[in-house]
């Protein structure tokens, strides 16, 4: 959260996208958020690193926990090991690369899904139509 503008990924089976929260008063800073995240992204291999060693840690602490044992053990009885709902392992993000990382955003946002923006806020139309427009 930075500005009080928070984005979101939505990833599930059959949707996906970005929920964006923010105060009225950011509207034109979130959409311009929006925009560029949608249109080009960078992925900085020290950021990826980074991100992958927090994804290892926190996933070997859930799976060690009684908790994650237990959601494991059923993950594993309800899936076929190649199933994309398996559980990833601690070193499951270890060989993900940038080029797969831009890949993904290219089909998610650079393929025409036929996207819908849902708008939920407390503003006139004719204070959002412009910026709709510009972003």
């Amino acid at each position: 959260r930075t500005n009080n503008i928070a984005f979101g990924p939505i990833l599930e089976p059959t949707v996906h996208g970005v929920q964006v929260t923010t105060q009225k008063n950011r509207l034109v800073e979130a959409l311009n958020g929006l925009y560029n995240l949608s249109t080009e992204i960078k992925v900085d291999e020290r950021q990826l690193a980074a991100v992958k060693q927090e994804f290892k840690q926190e996933r070997s602490a859930f799976l060690e926990s009684p908790m994650g044992k237990l959601i494991q053990v059923a993950n594993t009885s309800a899936y076929a090991p190649d199933s994309r709902h398996r559980l990833l392992s601690s070193d499951g993000a270890d060989t993900v690369t940038p080029e797969q990382i831009l890949a993904v955003h290219d089909q998610l946002f650079k393929t025409d899904h036929g996207y819908k923006m849902v708008i939920v806020a407390d503003v006139e139309p004719e204070q959002i139509t412009p910026l709709l427009r510009k972003y």
